[in-house]
């Protein structure tokens, strides 16, 4: 058996995974190898001999499925991407035709997932290596068009192995292709690439680890930062694989150089190795031009197999990674369409031209290419200028030469500017990609994320019947034209038709399902619901038809009818969750909520990471919920190896941490261990949601090796499990957990309590009972600390709340409601919302994890109505995280660690419908402080910020 294989599909994929040593250190694992496909050639040399195990074929079949299926997705996903919109009216891939728009078609689009699913053909090439080796994860670079892909989840599905996928490119999310059916986890190239995995491929955001891109990081290895590859100054002319004119803005850069007398540097042009034929002349003459050459590396290929520039180029001709850096480091400035190009360049703190003119020759011109979804506020990046006429080049490109003409690699006017713009595109840190990949690896197979649970209220009505057998009839022809009538949209027509062979032969169990769809999508939800009894009588034994009855019976407020069929489902499968779950929700309509929370017990004890169902939890009562919690089930991570630690204490005089190949170190004189954290928190009882979530993820990004228990899940097993060796115990509040076995924990101890001492009823209670236990205590409002001492706490220090960039983060969501408030209704607040109810158009709501960072994005104003005089609450740095103006209580000057007006704004009784309808009218104001607000928590407020601080604490005590 195998742990880890990763499939390689091509030479792209050699080069920028493999020789850019994405994989080293997963190739220091026996447990890990490759397989290559049959058209790795060129490169597979690159791959140590011994590691690769198999070569496996690509089925041509699966490959035009997949096509097909990007092209209908991109047509009906279009409102979800700027690029899938541009490509869907341009035609990108030809004509659509009637039925294409029908499957497209947003009632019908996961009808036309499973349609696709159902015809994919089992790749046996594939199956054979699984069944071989059995490995526990499988790795797959992707661009999102590989059939591979679809064929290895659906293989994981029979072999029980997890999937990983790492993308390739900085679109390939937005752009390039929709998986028909998801990975388990994804590898994904920055925070930007992580909001499109989410809103566009559907991921769930704690499936996605930010990787960064392994080929850029080989940039910048000192080996690869060679001197320029010309005796001269150049400029590099960047092409575009996507047609556009280049030489129009080449004849105008060859006259502005001529006008500006330039003889001791050159325009370097270099077409793009795989861009398709364009729509104009697009032969690159060098007789022609005294300023501007051919770049050397790629002239073979432009001459000779590119036929003199009028067609692509048949090979794919991969330079070594090493030559791109040496290329853009050297270059003055750049200039190119909008491209990776400019990414690369930027990198380098290189400025760049950016194409984004109109183009009368080609239907996607480069003023729609700057238009694509990862392109989104480049406008706003400094060092990037857009040329959207090319009148204005020539004098564009004049200005920029006489500015950087005297610029060296070392002294850039854009130096640290640029390359920092980048870090919403691309994601990178003191850890290499290898690193990063390793450390992913190694959570998914410790089972540190929970397998998620693909299920969707929306998609409740289940289309997949395959299992249904349809009755014979002597009519086709009829059943033929019904089909026909639906695919072309004639909804009127087909259900006639239909309905003709009902008439004679009433039991035909595909044409009621046919006919109960039909009703559904055009809103006749009880002529759907007639149907699908009908079916039911037909086919008594069908579960997901029962449950069916029992979504539309709710829909259409039939309760007790809903009840009834969701009961019988379940007498048939009792381990159903998705009926479990329908349940709950009928019975929370009816306000019957002890029969709401028994019904979501059974769905989460089947299914705990249920993610609708945890939602659903939200809405009961807290009385409600913590019985629902301990009985889930929750595979418990092993205890970590007593005998492995040795330099555990109390007191760490005389030690240090040091942070290595992207581990975290204790070390003394007497040696050096892997620096181990105890976190005890609810993370799994508030799972996924909750700061104990965001704290295990931050630790495990930082390099800690973490062990990790729920006090409230485990109680019963706390006296065992807080005797586990770590060299800091963090527990994040902690109520409950009995004083005596706090002492008894090895390692110093610290609590970091997050509630309002003077406002809470339990937050005295809590500290009294345990506080006092530990080594420090943390509580996070200044004006409340001298109450902690009052119950024999000796070490209290201030530490704020924090945010989770990868949870609270901008979605480049629409801005729906004026004004939200998220939170519990308490008195004092309910008679403050009351209030602005009568002026403003406020949105009210409880919300968890990522509904409430949807609410958040969508909102011009987030309102924060403090329950108590001092203290920063956890709200407010997730709510400046998702980048909207936040408006709170005031504050103690000493605990105001956000400025007035520049990254909040503060409100008191008087002026609060003032300042509100102020900033609805100013939105450049407040689009400015939310901006602010955004970065500033980003850039000194996430829990890796707040650790610091604790571990400094530890390690440096003389620093208050």
């Amino acid at each position: 058996m195998l742990s880890t294989i990763a499939f390689i599909e091509n030479d792209m994929y050699v080069r920028n995974f493999i020789t850019s040593g994405a994989f080293d250190f997963l190739m220091r694992d026996d447990g890990f190898a490759f397989c290559v496909s049959e058209i790795v050639q060129k490169l597979k040399g690159s791959i140590p001999a011994e590691r690769i195990i198999k070569t496996y074929e690509r089925n041509k079949k699966n490959i035009s499925l997949t096509y097909r299926f990007n092209k209908i997705s991109t047509l009906a996903l279009r409102e979800k991407s700027s690029t899938l919109d541009i490509k869907a009216k341009k035609g990108w891939f030809g004509e659509y035709t009637h039925e294409d728009r029908l499957m497209a078609s947003v009632k019908d689009y996961n009808l036309t997932r499973q349609y696709f699913l159902k015809c994919f053909e089992n790749n046996h090439t594939i199956e054979a290596i699984i069944k071989e080796h059995r490995p526990g994860l499988v790795i797959f670079p992707v661009t999102g068009v590989e059939s591979t892909g679809t064929e290895l989840i659906l293989l994981s599905q029979k072999y029980h192995f997890q999937t990983l996928f790492l993308v390739n490119g900085w679109d390939n999310l937005s752009s390039k292709g929709i998986f028909p059916v998801l990975p388990d986890y994804l590898g994904a190239w920055g925070p930007q690439s992580l909001v499109d995995a989410v809103e566009i491929q559907g991921m769930r955001p704690h499936r996605v680890f930010l990787l960064g891109s392994a080929r850029y990081e080989d940039y910048f290895k000192s080996e690869n930062l060679h001197t320029s590859p010309f005796s001269h100054q150049h400029i590099l002319f960047a092409g575009a694989t996507t047609p556009c004119d280049e030489i129009t803005p080449l004849q105008i850069i060859e006259q502005a150089m001529e006008d500006l007398g330039i003889d001791d540097t050159q325009v370097v042009y270099r077409p793009h190795p795989w861009r398709e034929k364009r729509n104009c002349f697009d032969v690159f003459e060098p007789e022609k031009y005294k300023h501007i050459i051919l770049d050397p590396q790629i002239e073979h290929d432009y001459f000779n197999e590119k036929q003199r520039g009028t067609e692509s180029v048949s090979s794919q001709n991969f330079p070594r990674l090493n030559y791109y850096p040496s290329l853009v480091k050297h270059a003055l400035f750049a200039v190119s369409p909008m491209s990776s190009m400019s990414l690369e360049a930027a990198l380098f703190d290189v400025p760049v031209i950016i194409l984004a003119n109109k183009d009368e020759y080609h239907p996607v011109p480069p003023d729609l290419q700057a238009a694509y979804k990862h392109f989104e506020g480049a406008d706003e990046v400094p060092g990037w200028f857009f040329i959207h006429d090319l009148n204005a080049l020539k004098e564009r490109f004049k200005e920029l030469f006489i500015r950087f003409k005297n610029e060296s690699p070392a002294n850039r006017q854009y130096k640290g500017i640029l390359s920092n713009a980048m870090k919403k595109y691309l994601y990178f840190d003191n850890q290499s990609y290898a690193q990063r990949l390793f450390n992913a690896t190694n959570e998914i197979h410790a089972g540190m994320l929970e397998r998620g649970w693909r299920s969707d209220m929306m998609n409740a009505i289940q289309t997949n019947h395959r299992d249904i057998q349809s009755k014979r009839i002597d009519d086709e022809d009829i059943l033929k034209e019904a089909d026909r009538l639906s695919r072309i949209g004639d909804t009127n027509g087909a259900l006639s038709a239909y309905g003709r062979i009902i008439q004679s032969t009433p039991e035909h169990v595909d044409v009621h399902y046919k006919m109960a769809l039909l009703y559904y999508q055009i809103g006749q939800l009880n002529l759907a619901v007639e149907h699908f009894k009908k079916i039911a009588e037909l086919e008594p034994g069908e579960v997901s038809v029962l449950n069916n009855l029992g979504v539309l019976c709710y829909e259409t407020r039939q309760y007790l009818d809903a009840i009834d069929y969701l009961q019988r489902a379940l007498g048939k499968s009792p381990n159903y969750p998705d009926a479990w779950h329908n349940l709950s929700r009928v019975y929370l309509a009816l306000k019957q909520e002890e029969n709401a929370a028994r019904a979501l017990t059974e769905c989460l004890t089947r299914a705990p990471d249920h993610d609708l169902a945890r939602e659903t939890l939200g809405q009961l009562h807290p009385e409600n919920i913590q019985p629902i919690i301990a009985s889930m089930p929750r595979v418990s991570l092993p205890c970590k190896n007593q005998s492995s630690i040795n330099l555990m204490n109390k007191d760490y005089s005389g030690h240090r941490i040091v942070r290595e190949n992207g581990r975290m170190y204790i070390e003394n004189g007497k040696g050096r261990e892997h620096f181990r954290v105890h976190l005890v928190s609810a993370r799994w009882t508030n799972h996924p949601w909750g700061y104990g979530n965001e704290a295990f993820r931050a630790l495990i990004r930082m390099g800690f090796d973490v062990i990790d228990t729920d006090f409230r899940h485990d109680f019963d097993q706390l006296s065992e499990l807080l005797q586990q060796e770590a060299h800091l115990t963090l527990v994040l509040k902690g109520d409950r957990i009995p004083p005596d076995l706090i002492r008894r924990i090895p390692g110093f101890s610290i609590l970091w309590y997050p509630d309002d001492l003077l406002v809470t009823e339990h937050g005295p209670r809590d500290i009294a009972y345990n506080g006092h236990a530990f080594d420090r205590v943390y509580g996070f409002a200044k004006y409340d600390l001298a109450e902690y001492e009052k119950y024999g706490v000796q070490d209290i220090r201030w530490l704020p709340l924090s945010c989770d960039p990868y949870t609270h983060r901008k979605l480049n969501l629409p801005k729906s409601y004026d004004l939200s408030f998220v939170g519990n209704i308490y008195p004092n607040r309910r008679a403050m919302l009351d209030r602005l109810k009568k002026s403003f158009n406020i949105y009210i709501t409880r919300a968890f994890g990522e509904k409430m960072v949807r609410i958040f994005n969508q909102s011009k104003i987030v309102l924060n109505l403090g329950i108590g005089s001092g203290g920063i609450q956890h709200r407010v740095f997730e709510a400046l995280a998702c980048g909207s103006m936040f408006l709170t209580n005031e504050l103690p000057g000493e605990e105001r660690i956000f400025q007035d007006r520049v990254h909040l704004v503060y409100y008191n009784e008087e002026n609060l419908e003032t300042l509100i309808q102020y900033y609805l009218d100013h939105e450049d104001e407040r689009e400015a402080i939310a901006k602010q607000g955004h970065d500033e928590v980003l850039e000194k407020h996430t829990f890796e910020h707040r650790m610091d601080r604790i571990i400094q604490d530890i390690f440096q005590p003389e620093i208050p």
